[in-house]
């Protein structure tokens, strides 16, 4: 499992990682055939901090380090992937296998003066196995902590019984009374502890927040306050419309809002072998004007953009056809 973990990151994901600057993925291959790669690494900044550390450890890293320049946090760098093609592992006559030769390039890289970053440590969090711990601890790694307990309780990892009933963040939950129409809604919102701690923010921050309401409400604005005066017809394409805006589903509610002016047309009895023959006739029969059957063609348009190429539109240009929907029902 562990190496197709590491096969699928180095053959999918590196390249993400590097382009969004997670992680710098390096790698060698053979002279005479370079697609085919020995080992690889990837590696990205992190931090040895001391808060989380026990107290015995604590000295241990700031020993060496003269006292006013002693932190809270220590700058290291992190190897996050690390992996040797299962057929190079030793090249011939070499006494130092690969692995052991990558990670004294590692090391030359990052521990001497010259190093690439300006860090102070190395540090790996490894698969909890006992080759991979053993090949750290072969290179010179030491354990921050002496037990997985220790760890657990000082970095406020889980225990394997707690996993079931841990808090990853809040969810609190509201009934609100609006204070102009005295409509009743219901409100959840979910703080993310990991996020907020990951992200070093304040835990209230609205970064760290998903909020929703119900019933789901239009983005500032009210729905049609004239709505009953419509015909039946209509009202029920635009009642079901709004609910999908309202639900973001944007591709239904493009489909909506061509199906509203349909609706439209066969409650006056307008003919046409199209909907945009349609249109035209309801210019013809003095219904709207040329220049408000140039923004129904817009909403036609949309309609076919959604149907037939599955093209999903923006929060922004479905709110501006509702505006032209709204003003055509108003009127």
């Amino acid at each position: 499992m562990r190496q197709q973990r590491l096969q699928r990151f180095f053959a999918n994901d590196a390249l993400n990682y590097s382009s969004e600057l997670l992680g710098k993925s390096c790698c060698f291959t053979l002279d005479e055939h370079p697609e085919i790669i020995v080992c690889a690494f990837t590696i990205s900044n992190d931090s040895i901090k001391t808060l989380l550390l026990p107290r015995s450890r604590k000295d241990k890293v700031i020993k060496a380090i003269p006292r006013q320049k002693h932190m809270r946090s220590y700058p290291a760098v992190l190897i996050g992937r690390l992996g040797v093609h299962k057929n190079y592992r030793q090249f011939g006559d070499d006494e130092q296998r690969v692995g052991d030769q990558l990670m004294d390039f590692i090391k030359a890289w990052f521990v001497d003066n010259a190093n690439k970053t300006g860090c102070r440590f190395i540090v790996v969090d490894a698969y909890n196995e006992q080759r991979p711990l053993h090949y750290y601890k072969k290179n010179g790694f030491v354990e921050l902590f002496s037990t997985e307990e220790q760890e657990k309780e000082y970095t406020d990892l889980p225990k394997e019984k707690e996993i079931d009933d841990l808090d990853y963040g809040m969810q609190t939950y509201y009934i609100l009374e609006c204070c102009g129409c005295e409509s009743i809604s219901f409100r959840t919102e979910y703080i993310d502890y990991l996020k907020a701690q990951y992200e070093e923010t304040d835990v209230n921050a609205d970064s760290n927040k998903t909020i929703a309401i119900y019933p789901k409400q239009l983005k500032n604005r009210k729905e049609l306050s004239s709505i009953y005066y419509l015909p039946a017809r209509i009202q029920d394409v635009y009642e079901q419309t709004i609910l999908a805006l309202k639900g973001d589903s944007r591709l239904l509610a493009a489909v909506g809002f061509r199906a509203i002016l349909e609706a439209i047309c066969i409650e006056e009895k307008i003919k046409g072998q199209n909907l945009e023959q349609k249109i035209n006739n309801l210019v013809k029969n003095r219904l709207i004007t040329e220049k408000e059957a140039e923004r129904l063609h817009t909403i036609r348009f949309l309609g076919n953009d959604s149907v037939h190429e599955m093209e999903i539109p923006s929060d922004k240009r479905l709110y501006l056809v509702l505006d032209i929907i709204e003003h055509l029902l108003n009127n």
